[in-house]
């Protein structure tokens, strides 16, 4: 997948991409599909020494194989009905996105943004 595609899928996520019944962009959900088939998935066997193991594995070079392990985290996050609680974080030059534990949660950290935001605001009223 070329760089601007895999761009353009991360922006769809900005403008709304599977939250509160928005449709996808036709552009996006093509990118997230050619990441999926340029790196399909299979289950592989191991023998660990005690055990045989199974994990996902993936046929592409490494630059597909996370373009495609990107691609399936988005497809298992939009398929999900909770997609429709994500936020985008209210903290100031923040643009990350998360998935609220309590409806009042505001900042994608309250260690780092909410932070912030509470030291600003102390610093307003305080400061004048």
């Amino acid at each position: 997948m070329p760089r601007s595609r895999a761009a353009g899928v991360v922006a769809a996520f900005g403008t709304g991409f599977g939250q509160q019944g928005a449709a996808p962009p036709r552009p996006a959900l093509e990118a997230l599909n050619e990441a999926l088939r340029a790196a399909p998935a299979y289950p592989r066997m191991r023998w660990t020494g005690a055990a045989v193991t199974v994990a996902v594995a993936r046929s592409g070079d490494a630059r597909r194989d996370l373009y495609a392990e990107l691609a399936q985290a988005a497809a298992d996050l939009l398929g999900d009905p909770a997609v429709t609680r994500v936020r985008g974080c209210a903290g100031a030059n923040c643009r990350l996105l998360f998935l609220p534990a309590h409806p009042n949660r505001r900042w994608c950290s309250p260690d780092t943004c909410g932070n912030r935001a509470r030291v600003a605001r102390h610093y307003r009223r305080h400061r004048g």
